[in-house]
């Protein structure tokens, strides 16, 4: 069984934060970009992960898997197109947050779009109930309990049938391995305290009230930037929690919940480009990520050693 630390969580929530707001495609000459920032790199070899080979491995291993229980399993077609790379899949400008919002819903897909299709619904349209069921407990395994909200989640991928077993297998250098090993839990938690102490300095606090001001101008009232994504996820988590079980959620109330995602994340994106947030934050995270890797390098450098994913070594 895995469990996943709670100081993990914040570290990739923050970084993964960094990343959004701060990495708006090619820099301006002069400027200061993702790249520059120390720590991010370090942080960058643990997480380069290609996604889309890893995925590929994955439906392999439940095929090879399925055979082993007796049933046919065509491996599903993984396209680059479902894992973005670069900086634009973290672009967030007023032309992404027309198209997307801020990610928590998409628009309907064009008529003529293909639809993904599943390579084996024809296999087992023919089945029975009984078999049916079969193929299933191999696929998935024994479901879990409903997870208690408070207490920490511990998913076994040994009851998790051949998904569990391809899941386990392909993901062996997760980069949460990283995060798990007591070696290096105090290194975790002073990065998570690292970018709470980023996001709480002046001039970060200054360019929010800013960017405050613009988005009251807008018609909107929110604090700090960050309030602004929040508060839509909180209520498209409201909105699902509501949803029927047999007829899903409220699709009314979810056209009106996406029409103010996208109007908010249009102000949001405009406003942080008139104020200068993404410059702002860069020089705060860069100052901040050399001061710690100077503190850290040789611990940072071990912790790379040992884990990362990625080829290219930190700076």
């Amino acid at each position: 069984m895995r469990t996943i630390p709670i100081t993990a969580i914040a570290s990739c929530a923050l970084l993964l934060l960094f990343s959004a707001c701060a990495s708006g495609g090619d820099a301006e000459p002069g400027k200061q970009s993702k790249a520059d920032a120390p720590l991010t790199a370090y942080m960058d070899a643990l997480y380069d992960i290609d996604y889309q080979k890893v995925h590929a491995e994955e439906e392999n291993i439940i095929a090879a898997c399925m055979q082993e229980a007796g049933f046919e399993y065509i491996p599903r077609e993984v396209s680059s197109a479902d894992y973005p790379d670069g900086e634009d899949a973290f672009e967030f400008t007023e032309e992404h947050a027309a198209r997307e919002g801020y990610g928590y819903s998409s628009p309907e897909p064009a008529s003529d779009e293909a639809e993904s299709v599943d390579p084996n619904a024809d296999y087992l349209a023919a089945m029975s109930e009984t078999e049916r069921a079969a193929y299933e407990l191999a696929l998935w395994g024994e479901q879990d309990a409903p997870i208690d909200d408070d207490a920490e989640y511990e998913w076994d991928w040994t009851k998790a049938g051949c998904y569990g077993k391809a899941s386990n297998e392909a993901w062996a250098a997760s980069p949460m391995a990283a995060f798990e090993d007591p070696a290096y839990a105090d290194l975790s938690e002073q990065i998570s305290r690292l970018y709470e102490e980023v996001y709480a300095d002046p001039k970060i606090t200054a360019v929010d009230a800013a960017w405050s001001d613009c988005m009251n101008e807008a018609g909107y009232d929110f604090a700090q930037v960050m309030d602004a994504n929040n508060s839509f996820a909180e209520q498209y988590s409201a909105l699902w929690d509501a949803a029927d079980p047999e007829t899903g959620t409220d699709k009314a109330a979810e056209a009106a919940l996406r029409e103010r995602e996208v109007a908010t994340a249009v102000a949001d994106a405009r406003c942080q480009k008139e104020v200068g947030y993404d410059a702002t934050v860069m020089e705060v995270v860069v100052a901040y990520e050399q001061e710690f890797v100077d503190e850290h390098k040789a611990e940072l450098d071990a912790w790379v050693g040992q884990y990362a994913t990625a080829p290219t070594a930190a700076k």
